[in-house]
C-alpha cells in the first residue's frame, strides 16, 4: 500500500535541540489518484496549446478549467464558462507534451 503523509515541523523552544515532527493526515496515494480533480491550471504558451487543451477537454464534467497566458510582462488568466471532465490520463499526457499545469 502506497501512503501519502502531510507532516508538520515544530521549532517552537530554540532552547530544545529536540525537534518534534507530527503527522497531521495520512492518506492514501491509490485514493488521491482515483479522487476527481476540482480545479486546474494550464500555463499556455501558444495558440497550439490552446486547440490541444481544447481538443483533449471536449466533454462537460466537474473540473474547473483555468488558462494562464503571458503577455508581456503580465498574465492573463482565463477561467473556461464550463466545467470540464479531466482524468488523470489526460492531465499526464499534457504535462508530455509541455504543457504545465497545476492541480488545485
Amino acid at each position: 500500500m502506497n501512503i501519502l503523509l502531510t507532516l508538520i515541523k515544530n521549532i517552537s523552544n530554540d532552547e530544545n535541540r529536540f525537534k518534534r515532527i507530527n503527522v497531521q493526515k495520512i492518506g492514501s496515494l491509490i485514493d488521491l489518484f482515483n479522487s476527481p480533480i476540482k480545479e486546474v491550471s494550464f500555463d499556455v504558451n501558444s495558440n497550439e496549446n490552446i486547440d490541444t487543451i481544447s481538443k483533449s477537454l471536449v466533454d462537460e464534467g466537474k473540473t474547473e478549467v483555468y488558462l494562464n497566458i503571458p503577455i508581456d510582462d503580465k498574465t492573463l488568466k482565463f477561467k473556461l464558462k464550463n466545467s470540464r471532465n479531466l482524468e488523470r490520463k489526460s492531465l499526464n499526457l499534457l504535462r508530455k507534451i509541455e504543457i504545465s499545469s497545476v492541480i488545485n
